[in-house]
């Protein structure tokens, strides 16, 4: 396990604790005193809800930046294009976590990880793709990390145990 993955979601998820408390304290000084802003407070409003989308996104473009490393650091005979997507690679990485132990990232979290995915595209795509389960941030945020935690130490850092 590499610390350097945790870290970044941590990071992810700190950022959006950030964003959402500065969100609404701008909303609250809006709401306080309309006539010092130009500012309206349902754009306010919208930017949170937009926040928790963004951090979503980001959370599993971290997810899929760290498998597509995984892939070429452990597996350089592997090809994998990067516009696959981030269902393809938890595909892939499945049964590909550590060569030498032959680790798998177990079905039941990989299934997890997927059924956040399939949220992300559907609040990308709308109503495209409607899963039948909605994730929320934190519970996506569980699925990645319990899923980064089987991965092997980034090839290059120090950041493992």
């Amino acid at each position: 396990m590499s610390n350097q993955h945790v870290s970044r979601l941590i990071q992810v998820r700190l950022e959006r604790e950030a964003a959402k408390e500065a969100i609404e304290t701008c909303a609250k000084h809006v709401l306080s005193s309309p006539s010092l802003y130009d500012s309206d407070a349902k754009a306010f409003q919208r930017a949170a809800d937009n926040a928790e989308k963004t951090y979503y996104f980001r959370l599993t473009a971290e997810l899929e930046g760290m498998l597509f490393r995984h892939l070429r650091d452990y597996h350089p005979d592997f090809t994998f294009d990067p516009d696959d997507g981030a269902a393809r690679l938890v595909n892939h990485c499945r049964h590909r976590l550590n060569p030498q132990k032959r680790d798998r990232i177990p079905n039941d979290l990989a299934d997890d990880v997927m059924q956040a995915i399939r949220w992300r595209n559907h609040l990308v795509h709308g109503e495209r793709s409607v899963p039948s389960n909605p994730v929320s941030f934190n519970e996506a945020f569980r699925f990645v990390h319990d899923l980064v935690l089987l991965l092997p130490p980034m090839k290059g850092s120090h950041g493992g145990r």
